[in-house]
């Protein structure tokens, strides 16, 4: 007999045999495969971004997509004045088991550029 082997096949051959018209099996089996390749890479997709390796993709998409606003990178060793009061004062008031204590020192480095020459 004839028969459907493939499994995309069998609804078509199904509504062929009872309809005598296999459209409607081929519109079916079309719509369960694009709903299950949809719900396939939208799991792939949650698992990209916030799974896999700690959410970096994520990280990564905010840092691309943010504007400045959103979020502030300092420079190199940047300090607002209060951290840096802050800091000096903790580091003062510390005492070791023995009677030891921090010196603290701040410097006021002004740096200019050079220009450069071609």
């Amino acid at each position: 007999g004839t028969g459907a082997i493939a499994d995309a096949a069998k609804l078509y051959w199904h509504f062929f045999r009872i309809e005598g018209s296999g459209l409607a099996g081929i519109f079916l089996t079309l719509f369960v495969y694009f709903f299950i390749m949809f719900v396939a890479i939208a799991c792939l997709y949650m698992y990209f971004l916030k799974l896999h390796m700690n959410g970096r993709m994520l990280d990564i998409y905010h840092r691309l997509h943010g504007s400045e606003d959103d979020f502030f990178v300092p420079y190199d060793l940047e300090l607002s004045n209060e951290e840096l009061s802050y800091i000096v004062q903790k580091a003062e008031q510390w005492r070791g088991e023995e009677g030891e204590r921090r010196k603290t020192t701040v410097y006021d480095y002004v740096w200019e550029e050079e220009q450069v020459r071609p």
